[in-house]
């Protein structure tokens, strides 16, 4: 027997699929297929054809898996269109599966015969960032790619989209990344089935340097002689380089660095310090780049303004009361305005066409009814020119010619027949004429009134011998003055009538007169120290007497012994500061006080800066022997400066009398105030004897630094309770004077500080201002307003805008220079005279710290800048003699460019001393206005700073 396996049944349930969704350039050499269900063992064979032409691609194998992949099929010999994929089977039994087939499409053709062509002939400044190409022979529905770089260095632009149309064009390219050079543009096209077309190409130059332009040209320039200014030209180009040219009258050569100029190489060329001789001078800029041509500026001229030339100065005149005179400049300049000032003893302020005044504002100035008060007024004109530079004349002085004066006192001498009686007065000239021959009479009169007055014939001398017909009578003196210069002849003047006169007894020595006669009762004089620099010397006498009345206590110092201690003290004192010489009074009894110096002493201790201390029981009087001015005295008085030792200096306090203290004390009373200390007169009075055995006197009331009078206060006296020093004004009401209190040698002292005598005491007087309760300036408001500076607590309202008149009044008040009933010249049209703000308006302006507009107002009512009022602080601060050390300060204001050029300098000085602040830490607002509060802090800082009152 034999066997035989029969196996008949061919392969069946495979088939294949093509992996490929298309056979295309870039895979058509990587076909593959994969079998499903196929039969593991038989062997497979393929056939792949084309419908794009003949020929075939075959392959056969072994399946090892029933979904084995065949792969790596390369197709490339078939033609483009469907390749079909048949597969067989045969198992070992050799028997032949049916084929299983699968077709796809074949493309491996890709885009050709395209171009492109960059459309610009060149790639410059103004079109590097829209370059574009255009196609030729685009395959429609291909994707482009392009890449655009540069010869002149790395980097590269691309770009891709579809192409819609076989020319179409490719735009808005930026290539402002590439740098100049030659630029080459690569294009490719992949069509849909992602066959690549080989790249085309096409260059173009980028060039994008251009040539300098200037849009910008540099105009002229005007600047005052000593300024700064610049010219500044702005240009476009590539690589700009600059170069300032100047034309001084031979044309133009290049500016180098130096002297007056900087920045000659760039935009802007920085002149500072412009000079009188560049006026004129011409400029430009030559602006050059990477590519020709080289640009020039216009030209632009420098005007260099001078200050104006004063050719003829105004001279001194002198006129007789009553009458008129002028006053002229002449001057050269450009656009010339003339401003006329005046100063009547407190600096220069500008004059407006009012009462004697006219032609304020052109080359003369009229003088209308010149009155006596004007005698000696300075004036001198402001010369404005173009910038604003100004010249001020020479000053010239007015004379104003008066009759002299003479103030009569009580006749001296014994009322008995046979007595010699002798007439006394006062001459005064207030142009300094020297007396002449002044005339005298003698009256005799039934009674004290003068009835019957009858001129006494051949009594014509000072003195006159009682006559038996004047028994009985009262006898009066009369002196007409007359100066030996000057309008001659002044009025006659009487004294009071002193009698009746009696016959002498015959054993007796006779009595004194009555009825208003004079008498003086001296007891014998002591020696007295005085302190040298706190050393001792016996050097002066005590004196006790009655005078008019009054005990008075005299110290007459000892010339010889005083000087040889003040020259003792200079020579130990090398650093000439803090001598004083102080006069101890040990009578303490008396109504009046006072010390006698005579002016060559006073000369003496002024050129050594000695301060001369008066000190009687618990009072101090401290004036600067400069403050005592003997020179402008003896002047006044008719004593030449060799004859100083002829004019006696009286340093005098006295105790008021007890109606005038009451009196006070009613006032202080009615004005919810208290009196702590005793009212005292400070009074300095300079006198002379005329050849004549006249009397010349010149009363010093007024300083120009400020006066200490040191009070001690009174044991039991709480110190906390003393607000404010006090000066009583001639209508009887007082006014504030800066205080500050202090303790020495476990005791309590009130130091008021005054720039006039008068009469002084310290009160207590506390106020509070119910606005500011919960304000930040409360306790500033209180104090000013308790020291009588805020004279209007009741309606004060902090956070509103000040007025000129009303801070003109808080300034004068808390300077202690406020006196009612005081008389000042009015220089502003719009100030009524019985306006409530018009004292201190014109207080103000006596003292240079506010004055008026152009138009001679002065404009009450109109409100105040922050800047404007820095104005005014620093000009008080003058009066003070309050210097800033903080000088930088001003730079940590971030808004201080903002401040005007005219006001610069006072805002530096006025936040140097700390006397004004900003309104916040880094700002000063200039231009905002200034609030009531604001102003009284910033007028307590300038008295705090200034050492005259306590924090």
């Amino acid at each position: 027997m034999d066997t035989i396996s029969k196996d008949a049944t061919a392969p069946v349930g495979y088939s294949v699929s093509i992996d490929q969704g298309s056979i295309n350039n870039a895979n058509q050499t990587a076909m593959s297929f994969t079998f499903a269900g196929a039969e593991v063992g038989a062997a497979y064979n393929y056939t792949i054809s084309s419908s794009g032409g003949a020929g075939s691609v075959t392959g056969s194998g072994t399946i090892v898996s029933a979904s084995q992949q065949i792969t790596g099929i390369d197709t490339t010999s078939l033609p483009d269109g469907t390749l079909t994929l048949s597969v067989t089977l045969t198992d070992v039994a050799a028997n032949t599966g049916t084929a299983a087939m699968d077709t796809i499409s074949k493309d491996a053709t890709a885009p050709v015969g395209y171009s492109v062509s960059i459309d610009q002939g060149s790639i410059n400044n103004a079109n590097q960032t829209a370059m574009s190409f255009t196609f030729a022979g685009a395959e429609v529905g291909a994707a482009y790619n392009y890449t655009i770089s540069s010869s002149g260095g790395a980097g590269s632009v691309t770009g891709n989209g579809a192409i819609a149309g076989a020319t179409q064009q490719i735009t808005g390219i930026d290539t402002t990344a590439l740098p100049d050079g030659t630029l080459t543009l690569s294009v490719t096209l992949t069509d849909t089935v992602g066959n690549i077309g080989a790249a085309v190409t096409d260059t173009v130059i980028k060039d994008t340097k251009i040539a300098p332009t200037i849009n910008a040209q540099p105009g002229d320039a005007a600047v005052n002689a000593g300024g700064n200014t610049n010219f500044t030209a702005s240009a476009t180009g590539t690589g700009l380089t600059y170069q300032w040219q100047v034309n001084t009258g031979g044309g133009f050569g290049n500016i180098v660095n130096g002297g007056a100029y900087s920045g000659a190489t760039t935009a802007t060329l920085s002149i500072t310090g412009a000079t009188a001789g560049m006026n004129g001078y011409t400029y430009r800029v030559v602006v050059t780049g990477t590519v020709a041509p080289v640009a020039t500026s216009n030209t632009a001229t420098l005007t260099v303004r001078t200050a104006p030339t004063i050719n003829a100065q105004p001279g001194d005149a002198a006129v007789n009361a009553g009458s008129n005179t002028s006053f002229t400049v002449a001057a050269t300049g450009t656009g010339l305005s003339y401003q006329w000032q005046v100063n009547t003893g407190a600096g220069f302020n500008n004059i407006t066409d009012a009462g004697a005044y006219s032609g304020a504002t052109t080359a003369t100035l009229s003088i209308t009814g010149a009155t006596a008060g004007m005698n000696g007024y300075q004036y001198r004109v402001v010369v404005t020119g173009a910038g604003a530079m100004t010249t001020n004349s020479n000053s010239a002085t007015l004379t104003v010619n008066a009759p002299p004066t003479a103030t009569v006192q009580a006749i001296t001498g014994t009322l008995q027949v046979g007595g010699t009686l002798t007439g006394h007065y006062t001459y005064n000239d207030v142009n300094g004429d020297l007396q002449g021959t002044s005339t005298y009479k003698w009256y005799r009169s039934d009674d004290a009134s003068g009835l019957n007055r009858t001129a006494i014939a051949g009594a014509t001398a000072v003195t006159y011998v009682l006559q038996v017909a004047d028994t009985g009578k009262f006898i009066s003196f009369e002196v007409t003055p007359v100066a030996a210069t000057g309008i001659a002849q002044g009025t006659a003047v009487e004294s009071a009538k002193s009698g009746p006169v009696t016959v002498a007894s015959s054993g007796g020595s006779g009595g004194s007169g009555g009825g208003g006669s004079s008498t003086t009762t001296t007891q014998p004089s002591q020696s007295t120290v005085v302190v040298v620099n706190g050393k001792e010397q016996n050097a002066g006498k005590e004196t006790l007497k009655t005078e008019d009345g009054k005990s008075t206590v005299t110290i007459e110092l000892n010339n010889k012994a005083i000087e040889s201690k003040i020259d003792e003290a200079i020579k130990t004192n090398t650093t000439g500061t803090g001598n004083v010489i102080q006069v101890p009074i040990s009578d303490t009894k008396s109504e009046v006080a006072k010390v006698e110096l005579t002016g060559d002493i006073v000369k003496k201790l002024e050129k050594s800066t000695f301060d001369v201390s008066v000190k009687r029981d618990n009072i101090e009087y401290i004036i600067p022997a400069g403050e005592l001015t003997i020179s402008k005295v003896a002047e006044k008085l008719g004593v030449l400066e060799k004859d100083l030792k002829d004019i006696t200096v009286e340093v005098q306090m006295t105790k008021l009398d007890k109606t005038v203290v009451a009196k006070y004390n009613e006032v202080a009373k009615a004005n919810g105030a208290e009196l702590v200390f005793p009212p005292v007169a400070f009074e300095v009075v300079a006198k002379t004897t005329n050849t004549d055995r006249t009397t010349g006197k010149v009363e010093i009331s007024k300083f120009s630094n400020f006066v200490e009078r040191v009070m001690e206060i009174p044991t039991g006296i709480d110190p906390s309770k003393i607000t404010t020093g006090i000066v009583f004004n001639a209508d009887g009401t007082y006014s504030h004077v800066p205080t500050d209190v202090f303790q020495k040698d476990g005791k309590w002292f009130a130091r008021l500080n005054s720039l006039t005598n008068s009469n002084y005491s310290v009160i207590w007087n506390p106020i509070t201002v119910k606005s500011v309760e919960n304000h930040w300036a409360k306790d500033t408001v209180n104090d000013m307003a308790s020291r009588l500076v805020i004279f209007n607590a009741d309606t004060f309202e902090p956070n509103k805008a000040i007025t000129r008149a009303d801070f003109a009044e808080y300034i004068v008040r808390a300077l202690g220079i406020y006196r009612e009933g005081s008389t000042h010249e009015n220089h502003f049209k719009d100030v009524n005279a019985t306006g409530a703000r018009t004292l201190a308006i014109l207080i103000a302006n006596e003292y240079g710290i506010v004055s008026g507009y152009e138009d001679g107002t002065f404009r009450g009512d109109k409100q105040i800048t922050r800047e404007e009022a820095m104005v005014m602080y620093q000009r008080a601060m003058k009066i003070t003699k309050l210097t800033g050390t903080d000088q930088e300060r001003y730079q940590t204001y971030t808004d201080y460019a903002k401040v005007s050029e005219w006001a610069a300098i006072y805002v530096k000085d006025v936040l140097a001393a700390h006397v004004f602040n900003g309104n916040t830490a880094t700002t000063i607002s200039p231009k905002k206005n200034l609030t009531y509060a604001e102003a009284a802090q910033a007028i307590k800082n300038l008295l705090v700073e200034s050492k005259l009152i306590n924090m």
